[in-house]
């Protein structure tokens, strides 16, 4: 199910060091910082942190209502001078904000009817 994140309304995706793992569950190292992506532009305002453990992620678009995109996440696992990309992806959509005013007028005034 994806995640909404309301128009104009933020929220932060995290990546936990520790969880960076092998094969075998043990700690690993990567290359770089981790780099977000969107599958489609437009819906969303991304703003990574400059180490790349986390990123927030703002709704631009109410328009794309119930929308699914997907954020895009990867980092170089290859230590040396090669890339090799370890990605996951995330479901999010842009949902509009609730109405909290409207407006009201009169109109001329005239005699009844």
């Amino acid at each position: 199910m994806p995640t909404p994140i309301t128009v104009d309304r933020q929220r932060v995706v995290t990546i936990d060091p520790t969880s960076i793992k092998d094969a075998k569950g043990r700690p690993a190292k990567i290359d770089g910082v981790f780099t977000y992506a969107l599958s489609k532009d437009g819906n969303f305002g991304l703003f990574p942190a400059p180490d790349g453990l986390s990123c927030a992620i703002v709704g631009t678009n109410p328009t794309l209502d119930g929308e699914v995109v997907n954020l895009l996440i990867s980092v170089d696992a290859d230590l040396g001078p090669d890339q090799k990309f370890i990605r996951q992806s995330l479901e999010i959509t842009c949902t509009p904000a609730q109405a909290t005013t409207f407006g009201i007028s009169f109109g001329e005034e005239t005699d009844p009817e």
